[in-house]
């Protein structure tokens, strides 16, 4: 007569060994299917997009008519400059009263803040440069004594409670750092505080 223990070990064996090689079984599915998705070395290129897929580029390349028209001299800039690159593409183009060359410089406005701010995180990982340090540690002759509250980090994120200019600044003629300082710092109204929330303010750079 067969032991039951003996049986009731034997289901469970069985069991077990069932799940292993369930187990085995789905692994060696993963592991096909992932062998097949990937290259056959390391070494080995991506396949080329397939058609009507293609890079941002080719799907929008740059229509020349409608980019000679944005560019024409006009009220808002008396010259352009355009460079526009990519896998498929190469467009550089002057337009108005600037230099010809491409690889001249020119002015970007705003977008300078992008690369200001970079640099100055830059410093503060470094530890250079702490983020609650008062501009006016940094600038004591240019800055006036109420801006003290403001600090690097409240520039950075547009939390200074600066407002406009007190000069007007559109002319964009005879522009100088001299002249743009002044323009805020010689303002009788003081900064705003305490600050609520962001106000995005060309001062704050």
């Amino acid at each position: 007569m067969t032991n039951p223990a003996n049986a009731v070990n034997a289901v469970k064996s069985a069991r077990r060994c069932f799940r292993w090689i369930s187990l085995a079984v789905a692994g060696a599915a993963v592991a096909s299917l992932a062998a097949s998705a990937l290259p056959a070395s390391a070494a080995e290129r991506r396949p080329a997009p397939s058609a009507g897929i293609g890079t941002l580029h080719e799907r929008h390349p740059v229509d020349e008519v409608e980019m000679a028209k944005a560019m024409a001299p006009g009220a808002v800039a008396d010259g352009t400059m355009v460079r526009v690159t990519g896998p498929s593409v190469r467009f550089r183009k002057a337009a108005g009263a600037v230099s010809q060359d491409p690889a001249a410089s020119f002015r970007i406005g705003s977008m300078t803040k992008m690369f200001t701010s970079t640099v100055v995180l830059q410093l503060v990982a470094e530890g250079r440069l702490p983020l609650d340090t008062p501009i006016r540690e940094i600038l004591p002759d240019t800055i006036p004594a109420d801006w003290a509250p403001i600090t690097v980090g409240r520039l950075l994120s547009h939390t200074s409670g600066l407002r406009g200019p007190c000069e007007p600044l559109e002319d964009n003629t005879g522009l100088t750092p001299e002249r743009i300082v002044h323009a805020w710092t010689s303002c009788a109204a003081k900064p705003e505080f305490p600050v609520t929330g962001q106000q995005y303010n060309g001062a704050n750079y």
